[in-house]
């Protein structure tokens, strides 16, 4: 920060006197802190949600498809209420990760930035069970739906795990999905708003080990009906000292949308979809391959692959 006031100000009201604390400028912050911005250390084990969702409100040009509409994360019979957990080697109250926050004027180009990294006794992270679903505008909230004197956020369930008409289950997850890190070179984001100097909102670094480690992966259902097409995924850092490394990687949003990519060569990585089974396991038909009970069809991966200048980009809505 230079040449920069930070405003803090305090105050307090009692019946016979009123405090208020003065600006402190860059020079008096670092000598009260030792330190030129401001750090938090944010302590939680787990952070659990009922519902995330996604909303178009306006469909699509057309005269039939025109309703708002949303792609839900929400729980589902194994596990009604997800949660995003830190997996941790024993229980700490050490913070789960740290934000260093400072700002510059960046050449008459103001910005702040946000440095996170993961706590020191934090080996990864844990996503619970859960279901995405497309729900129609009937069980989709809108912004007066959240005023404070009318509080009526809708939901996509009638009662416990069952929906309601309309919604659609698309993807189901019956076990934890653990993305485990790199212990010496844990994962970290670099956050930029207002005017980046590092060209995008948001850089990537360190390293993940393995996202669904166990032999089998983490089993998925893509869902159709009461049937679906079912398979365990798997991802790993080809070289298992470095894992998967993320710098190079970044994301941000630009006129068009939401971007995300990687500039060069990333580091090596395998992947697979263990045990994929089309329909129901056991199923069998007199009239199609000789009555013979459908089964798994095998594994599919890669190993040892790569991406080169990779670039995604999420528009609309």
């Amino acid at each position: 920060m230079k040449n920069k006031n930070i405003a803090c100000w305090l105050l307090f009201a009692s019946s016979s006197s009123v405090f208020a604390m003065q600006p402190l400028d860059d020079q008096s912050l670092s000598a009260t802190t030792g330190q030129n911005g401001l750090t938090l250390g944010i302590q939680a084990d787990k952070v659990k949600f009922n519902q995330v969702a996604l909303i178009d409100t306006n469909g699509i040009a057309s005269t039939s498809y025109n309703s708002k509409a949303g792609l839900v994360i929400a729980g589902n019979s194994t596990n009604p209420v997800p949660s995003i957990e830190f997996i941790k080697a024993a229980v700490s109250t050490n913070p789960s990760f740290n934000i260093a926050i400072d700002t510059d004027a960046g050449a008459g180009k103001p910005f702040v930035n946000l440095a996170v990294t993961m706590g020191s006794d934090v080996n990864g992270i844990r996503l619970t069970p859960f279901s995405v679903y497309l729900a129609p505008n009937t069980s989709v909230s809108r912004p007066s739906d959240y005023a404070v004197t009318s509080y009526a956020p809708k939901s996509i369930f009638s009662s416990g795990t069952t929906v309601n008409t309309g919604v659609k289950e698309l993807i189901r997850s019956t076990g934890n999905l653990d993305i485990n890190f790199v212990q010496t070179n844990k994962p970290r984001l670099n956050i930029q708003l207002g005017h980046a100097a590092q060209s995008v909102m948001v850089k990537f670094g360190g390293a993940i080990q393995s996202i669904c480690s166990a032999a089998s992966g983490c089993p998925i259902t893509l869902v159709s009906d009461n049937t679906g097409a079912n398979f365990g995924f798997k991802f790993a850092g080809t070289n298992t000292s470095t894992g998967f490394v993320l710098d190079g990687f970044y994301a941000g949003v630009d006129p068009t949308g939401l971007t995300f990519g990687n500039t060069g060569v990333s580091s090596k990585f395998d992947a697979s979809l263990n045990n994929i089974t089309l329909g129901n396991a056991g199923i069998q038909s007199p009239t199609t391959f000789n009555n013979l009970p459908n089964g798994s069809m095998g594994s599919f991966g890669v190993t040892g692959a790569s991406v080169t200048d990779f670039k995604m980009k999420v528009s609309g809505f």
